[in-house]
């Protein structure tokens, strides 16, 4: 599934967020979200 590069959704910004919180990058909370 591909994401949208351009597009910057809330979710987007949510996702950058969550993975400078716990060090990890945005693929990781994609793919934990995916699975949620």
């Amino acid at each position: 599934m591909a994401y949208p590069k351009l597009k910057t959704t809330k979710r987007d910004v949510t996702a950058k967020e969550l993975a400078k919180r716990f060090g990890c990058s945005t693929r990781t909370v994609f793919r934990a979200w995916s699975q949620s």
